[in-house]
């Protein structure tokens, strides 16, 4: 059954995400891949659960903490720069002193072709490798999708993988060029 996310759910989730975006081709080129990997993949997911899911109220996960879905409602995908400058110190332990120009880059190059009509934002979607493949991704996508239904309000994602493509396209979702 899905749940709402909590703050107490974050050391679990935090270490889910991690594993879930273990070998996505972003993630993998956001996240430092020194040996610092490890720690900076938990960190970047607890501060994604912390600063951005959470807040929103539309994060979801189950009562065994197996994956989660962070929803962004309208006009909230976006952070501040007061936002972007607190996050700093936890933006170079992620992706390192070396690699920060090149992940701000790469952040705002997403930000460049986000939609800017309203919408809701899945900002993230993870299920535990031992878990995927069972239905667990379709059964996070539904209250958000139900609640985009509700308010007739579209919604928008990113992902780096061709299997999620073929998930997101059952519901509906389209590549846009």
């Amino acid at each position: 059954m899905i749940i709402p996310a909590t703050r107490a759910d974050v050391p679990a989730l935090s270490e889910v995400l991690a594993r879930a975006f273990d070998d996505d081709p972003w993630t993998n080129w956001f996240i430092r891949q020194d040996g610092q990997r490890g720690p900076a993949f938990r960190l970047f997911y607890r501060v994604c659960l912390e600063r951005f899911g959470l807040p929103a109220g539309e994060s979801y996960t189950t009562a065994d903490r197996i994956g989660a879905a962070l929803w962004n409602p309208p006009g909230t995908w976006q952070i501040g720069v007061w936002q972007q400058i607190l996050f700093l110190p936890q933006l170079v332990k992620v992706v390192g002193w070396r690699r920060l120009y090149q992940g701000l880059r790469g952040i705002n190059m997403i930000a460049e072709r986000h939609p800017i009509l309203p919408h809701r934002d899945l900002f993230m979607l993870g299920v535990d490798p031992a878990h995927q493949g069972k239905g667990h991704g379709s059964a996070f996508l539904r209250p958000g999708l139900e609640r985009c239904d509700r308010e007739r309000m579209p919604s928008y994602l990113e992902t780096g993988t061709e299997k999620n493509v073929q998930l997101y396209e059952r519901f509906g979702y389209r590549i846009r060029s």
